[in-house]
């Protein structure tokens, strides 16, 4: 034993049974094999054999990444193991024999199982007892194994290629297992926090979405002498006060961007964008203005009826004659670009126009009465290339029996909206002509349209007990977007972004578009306009000669 330990042995091979025998020059990791020819694994430092966990006498080979066994079982050899005596081979000073019988350099084959040497007994056939070869090693008191190490060595690759169970979870020792748990569990852990974080700020941010407001503060932003007949509108984010003496535009803040002096005396307007258009009606003079100032003036041969200006600065006015009704395009400066003349008797009486965005088209709705019924009129006409082959530019027109359609308005080049008593029209233009797409109908009593840049709200009063008024909101495709009920008797009201605006004298009340309400109370003035901005914190009220900027909480 004590020789056995200079070659590098472990102490504990001497707790192995007799079979056990150690080779270490074909297994540098300490391997063991039984007479099953199983392969097990064991500390690396030391090869020890585990009783408990080695059912059938085997031995776990850390290099061994599955288990394989042999179907056949040398328990023969097995029983006729340790009987032979301990040969020396004498010369070169190391032992031949150890208890084993190996023979030195002998033709045998392999004694593993699945290539075993014929013979009647393991000593015909050079063989131990114990019917297990292992190398030999010079002054380890072994014998050199009967046959060549690099048949060993190529059986013993093919037993680990042979396929057979895998390493798995029942292979892991209890720590690898007790550490695969805690990683699992904190995945788990992880995972759900994030989950829960996520939840937890989408609930958030729904419930800072949906919050409402008390109550509001007014924050004065102007002060301007107060005038009779004044009225406002929303131009580019500030405000245009206008009336009989001239028009101001004023910008959130207060500054003053522009004053323009005029004399009228029942001044009517268009608003397009960033353009707008005060006329006299009955008058003959058309101011044009942005926000940067007064673009130009128009000066017509006949009365003003009405106006209908686009963004890029063009105006169509209506002029009625005794009996033709007269509709020319100018630019903003007053140069005519085109003209059209339509008989009241044949059209009827034009009651609205819109002019498109890019300025090129011109819608007008007209109302023709007889003896039996009410028809309308929806016409279209193309200023550029696609009017150019009609001498009076007209390219599509609509007849509507029992119905009038007093407003239309351009969303965009190639969409305009008509309202009637009895439907929400979309004409989308295609490339040749402006065709009618989408008719919503209704039968309730229309009581009003209000509309912002890209959304039409009809309001109809309720028919059911919640509330008295219902204000349906459509986009520019025609799809409802949500319906806003109400019962406050309102002076006016405003869609801008997603919101509407609602209000009286005193009071004032402000929904999204799907009917939440968001605030519903006082503002402690008289308001007599209302100008919202794109976002809650930017609304102005106009009370008297005052302009106050209304902050909620």
């Amino acid at each position: 034993m004590e020789e056995n330990k200079k070659q590098g042995f472990s102490s504990h091979t001497e707790d192995l049974p007799e079979e056990m025998l150690f080779s270490e020059d074909y297994d540098e990791d300490n391997v063991l094999y039984d007479t099953n020819a199983r392969i097990y694994e064991t500390d690396e430092s030391d090869a020890v054999y585990d009783e408990e966990n080695a059912e059938d006498d085997i031995l776990y080979d850390a290099d061994a990444r599955y288990y394989e066994e042999f179907e056949e079982n040398d328990e023969e050899n097995g029983e006729e193991g340790g009987e032979e005596a301990i040969e020396d081979s004498g010369d070169d000073g190391t032992d031949s024999t150890m208890g084993s019988g190996f023979q030195a350099d002998g033709p045998q084959e392999s004694s593993l199982p699945g290539n075993r040497p014929q013979g009647n007994s393991p000593r015909e056939n050079g063989l131990p007892a114990n019917g297990l070869q292992t190398d030999g090693f010079p002054g380890n008191g072994f014998q050199e194994n009967s046959f060549q190490g690099k048949e060993l060595e190529n059986t013993l690759e093919e037993v680990r290629k042979k396929p057979g169970k895998k390493r798995g979870a029942a292979a892991l020792t209890p720590y690898e297992e007790k550490l695969r748990r805690h990683k699992r569990r904190r995945y788990i852990r992880t995972v759900t926090f994030v989950l829960l974080l996520i939840a937890v700020l989408m609930s958030g941010v729904i419930l800072w979405m949906r919050r409402g407001y008390r109550h509001a503060d007014l924050e004065p932003v102007i002060t301007l002498s107060a005038e009779d007949g004044t009225a406002y509108e929303s131009l580019g984010g500030n405000i245009i006060r206008y009336g009989s003496e001239g028009a101001k535009c004023i910008d959130r803040r207060g500054n003053i961007l522009w004053d323009v002096s005029y004399e009228m005396q029942q001044p009517v307007t268009s608003v397009s964008g960033n353009v707008i258009a005060i006329a006299n009606r009955s008058g003959y003079y058309v101011y044009v203005m942005n926000t940067q100032g007064l673009m130009g003036t128009i000066h017509t041969m006949l009365p003003i009826h009405s106006i209908a200006a686009s963004e890029n600065g063009e105006v169509a006015v209506i002029m009625n004659d005794s009996k033709v009704t007269w509709v020319r395009l100018y630019t903003a400066r007053g140069k005519e670009i085109a003209y059209i003349v339509r008989s009241m008797e044949e059209n009827g009486y034009p009651i609205a126009a819109a002019v498109s965005p890019d300025g090129k088209t011109l819608c007008l709705s007209s109302v023709q009465m007889s003896n039996t019924a009410v028809k309308s009129n929806v016409s279209f006409y193309d200023f550029g290339k696609n009017g150019s082959g009609s001498g009076d530019h007209l390219v599509d027109f609509s007849d509507f029996i029992d119905e009038v359609v007093p407003e239309i308005r351009y969303i965009d080049n190639s969409t305009c909206v008509g309202v009637s008593d009895k439907r929400l029209i979309y004409f989308i233009n295609s490339p040749f002509r402006p065709s009618s797409s989408t008719n919503i109908m209704f039968s309730e009593n229309l009581q009003g349209v209000f509309c912002s840049e890209s959304l039409i709200g009809l309001l109809f009063v309720n028919t059911k007990e919640d509330s008295e008024y219902r204000l349906a909101v459509y986009n520019k495709r025609g799809k409802k977007l949500g319906t806003v009920k109400f019962t406050m008797q309102f002076t006016d009201i405003a869609i801008a972004g997603d919101k509407v605006y609602i209000y009286d004298e005193k009071n004032c009340q402000i929904f999204t578009i799907d009917g939440r309400c968001l605030f519903n109370g006082e503002l402690g003035k008289s308001i007599r306009a209302m100008i919202p901005g794109p976002e809650l914190s930017d609304i102005l009220v106009v009370s008297g000669g005052e302009i106050d900027s209304v902050h909620l909480h």
